[in-house]
């Protein structure tokens, strides 16, 4: 396991952030930032990356505490056969900065449980919950750009300015407008 802190990360490989593209990988128990831990990762193409191969009770990256990625076209995926993937807690939070960035999970169970606040900045942004879904009742801001959200689920998602797309599985889905310009799948 990967355990993100403050100036790094410890565990199966060791690093400290820095300016240049960071990456903390993880091929076996995953990538994990404590409760009371903000994790900062400089500017750069930073990939974090944890998987998973606990089908029962594996999750590939948990984020109990904040992880504020810099500036660049970050990556934040999971990968392997956890039943849920990316897991962001109510006490955690994820900012992703300006950057044409990704966050994708697959899981069956969820691909991305986002109990907290998801912001991913400027640029054109990717969230991938295709297999599993969101959940978790949290919130993703995908901020200014053409950023495209794939996948359905109990998540609110703001794809701010721009051409933006949500992409659902096959399916017949029912929409209601909740505010103007805002609306809820209903079923």
């Amino acid at each position: 396991m990967i355990k993100l802190t403050n100036k790094g990360w410890k565990g199966s490989k060791s690093g400290s952030w820095s300016k240049k593209a960071d990456k903390a990988i993880d091929k076996s128990d995953g990538v994990f930032c404590r409760t009371s831990v903000t994790a900062r990762s400089a500017a750069g193409d930073d990939n974090i990356t944890g998987i998973q191969n606990n089908a029962k009770n594996g999750i590939g990256v948990r984020l109990n505490g904040d992880l504020l990625m810099g500036d660049g076209d970050d990556r934040l995926m999971e990968k392997g056969n956890a039943e849920i993937r990316l897991f962001v807690d109510n006490s955690g939070f994820l900012e992703i900065g300006n950057g044409d960035d990704k966050v994708i999970g697959k899981g069956q169970r969820g691909a991305i449980v986002n109990r907290g606040t998801t912001t991913m900045d400027l640029g054109k942004d990717f969230a991938n919950a295709a297999q599993g879904g969101f959940s978790g009742g949290g919130e993703i801001e995908m901020e200014e750009g053409n950023d495209i959200a794939r996948g359905h689920g109990s998540q609110a998602v703001d794809g701010g300015e721009g051409k933006n797309k949500i992409i659902f599985n096959d399916g017949t889905y029912k929409f209601t407008e909740i505010d103007d310009n805002e609306f809820e799948v209903i079923s």
